[in-house]
């Protein structure tokens, strides 16, 4: 399933790109800055009267104070402007639809046409926001937060699902590049191969931050979730602090 899913992605921020246009932002860091100590002050806000119990409350604090360090060497390597165009905006398994025939065809979930729906952005996001132009990455990290929920609430350990996003991530690319002829604009930066390194820099930053959304979303609306974002945070901040390179879920 995480090869098809990919490929859709592929094919969906084709068409957007195709559609609407894109264009570089140059503040990217600065923005990347202003969003993680939004979130930041909305966390210590929540755990202020925190729903978790005192261990996690602590986790969370303790992780929350480390975040600026975290952030500050991946944003470090992001040195040249950053493509936008219209995104999904809340890309996760819940918003893909599957006929009923297809999902009992011979081939099941593996030959089935997949439907995109609900585009209208991240529920904690202003309409403002929800409208403009974003990175794609966050798209691409929204779905891979979204393997790492499923498999967290199957009991099903992260190192499965650091495979299942490797494979979606492949296939994504490989579609791209498939598309990029026809149906990807020619100033693309995911038409040029050697993207593919800045694409993980930005990705990276991405993953972190639609971590600690997670975490402040959960925190407000469902606390009984809220250990799966506080454990892969936990992992995150863990691998960052030991080794370069994406950030593992």
């Amino acid at each position: 399933m995480p090869e098809q899913l990919g490929k859709l992605t592929a094919q969906m921020h084709a068409c957007l790109a195709r559609t609407l246009g894109t264009q570089s932002q140059t503040n990217y860091v600065t923005l990347a800055r202003q969003r993680l100590a939004a979130l930041t002050e909305q966390l210590q806000t929540l755990l202020a009267a925190s729903p978790l119990d005192p261990e996690q409350t602590s986790r969370a604090r303790g992780l929350s104070q480390q975040l600026e360090t975290v952030l500050e060497p991946l944003l470090a390597e992001i040195s040249q402007a950053v493509t936008l165009q219209a995104i999904h905006g809340d890309y996760h398994l819940g918003q893909l639809l599957v006929s009923a025939a297809d999902a009992h065809s011979p081939g099941g979930l593996r030959s089935a046409n997949w439907y995109v729906v609900d585009f209208e952005g991240e529920p904690l996001r202003t309409d403002s926001e929800q409208l403009s132009l974003a990175p794609l990455e966050r798209d691409l990290a929204s779905m891979a937060r979204s393997f790492s929920y499923a498999l967290a609430t199957a009991g099903i350990s992260e190192h499965s699902c650091d495979a299942l996003v490797e494979k979606f991530f492949m296939a994504y690319r490989q579609e791209i590049i498939s598309l990029a002829c026809k149906h990807v604009p020619a100033t693309h930066p995911l038409t040029q191969p050697e993207t593919t390194a800045f694409q993980d820099q930005v990705l990276t930053v991405e993953l972190l931050l639609k971590t600690v959304y997670e975490l402040v979303y959960e925190l407000t609306h469902r606390p009984t979730w809220a250990h799966i974002p506080l454990d892969d945070l936990g992992r995150m901040v863990t691998h960052t602090t030991q080794k370069h390179g994406r950030i593992c879920l």
